[in-house]
C-alpha cells in the first residue's frame, strides 16, 4: 500500500474525527481519529479502542471505503507485511472514487453475513 505523510489535515477536506454508529457490528462502532498518513491518496482513520484496532480506509481493489483490522504501511517490511493479513470487516455499497466516508449517501455496507447499516458522522 502506498502511504504518504499527511502534513496538513485541512488540505484533504476530511473530518478529523468520525463517529461510527452500528447496531449490528460493535467491532466498527465508536470514535475514529484521522491518521497522519494518506493511504492510496485518501485519508485513513483508526478507532479509539482498548481492544484490537479497527481502521476505516479506502480500498483501490473495491473502489470503496472499508473497515479492516489492519493495513500495511511503507514502514512495515515485506516479511512483516506478509504475516499481516488484514480482515475485511465491511465495505460500503457505493463506489466512492472521490467521496469521503462521512459523505456516503447509503448507510448500507457489505459484511461477511450479508449487509449492515452503518452511519458515519464527521466531526
Amino acid at each position: 500500500m502506498e502511504c504518504k505523510p499527511l502534513r496538513d489535515f485541512r488540505m484533504t477536506g476530511a473530518a478529523t474525527r468520525l463517529i461510527i454508529v452500528s447496531n449490528d457490528l460493535s467491532m466498527v462502532a465508536g470514535e475514529y481519529e484521522l491518521l497522519r498518513i494518506l493511504a492510496h491518496e485518501k485519508p485513513a482513520y483508526k478507532r479509539h479502542s482498548t481492544g484490537s484496532a479497527t481502521y476505516l480506509i479506502w480500498s483501490p481493489t473495491h473502489s470503496t471505503w472499508i473497515f479492516t483490522d489492519g493495513f500495511a504501511t511503507e514502514n512495515v517490511g515485506v516479511a512483516e507485511a506478509a504475516k499481516q493479513t488484514p480482515t475485511l470487516i465491511a465495505r460500503s455499497f457505493r463506489i466512492a472514487l472521490t467521496t469521503l466516508p462521512d459523505e456516503l449517501l447509503s448507510p448500507y455496507w457489505f459484511t461477511a453475513d450479508g449487509s449492515s447499516q452503518i452511519s458515519v458522522i464527521g466531526l
